[in-house]
């Protein structure tokens, strides 16, 4: 069936509707998922992976414009592969619970930093309404998390510049070149006589 161009556009400015409308709905359910997540993590007041959301607004955008401008043969193909879109992205071999069972302690970690920052917002905005602490107090509680991720950030940084270090007792000062032993000497001297 032929799609229309001028509704695939207009679906291409809703992130994921566009790969839907070319029949790529595992594509576009993840493109929307990722889109509509960030957004509802950001209504509980964890602000920083907002930046992201233009960034997949227009790989979504000229995801579907590239898409449309596929012929036929290839996007039918691109439409069989879809079934395995999931599959694809996180590895052949795991499926959803085999990549949460290899990577749980990160996504431990990942839950529980998300629990602790919505508990300490919950908790900041409680104090702030009672009214217990001194202003001065109040506002360096409301912006320590924010300087705790600077502070990350540097640090992440740092060790990014800083690279991987050789062990002291690898480091040399000046590079050896090929020592030949007497016997190598002796031969090629040798070699040198007879010829």
């Amino acid at each position: 069936m032929k799609k229309s161009r001028l509704f695939s556009l207009l679906c291409a400015c809703w992130p994921g509707a566009g790969e839907m409308y070319l029949g790529l709905m595992n594509r576009g359910l993840a493109i929307m998922l990722l889109f509509w997540g960030i957004i509802a993590v950001g209504a509980f007041g964890f602000v920083i992976p907002m930046f992201l959301l233009p960034v997949i607004w227009f790989y979504s955008f000229f995801d579907t414009l590239t898409l449309r401008n596929l012929d036929y043969y290839a996007l039918t193909e691109l439409q069989e592969r879809d079934e395995y879109f999931f599959r694809d992205l996180m590895g052949d071999k795991y499926d959803l619970p085999g990549v949460a069972k290899k990577y749980h302690l990160f996504l431990g970690i990942a839950l529980i930093v998300c629990g602790g920052f919505f508990l300490y917002d919950r908790l900041i905005r409680w104090i702030w309404h009672v009214q217990i602490v001194p202003s001065w107090l109040l506002g360096f509680l409301d912006d320590l998390p924010s300087m705790l991720v600077s502070f990350g950030i540097i640090a992440l940084g740092v060790w990014l510049v800083r690279g991987k270090r050789m062990p002291a007792d690898e480091v040399e000062d000046f590079p050896q070149y090929r020592k030949e032993s007497e016997g190598e000497k002796e031969e090629h001297g040798h070699g040198k006589r007879t010829a």
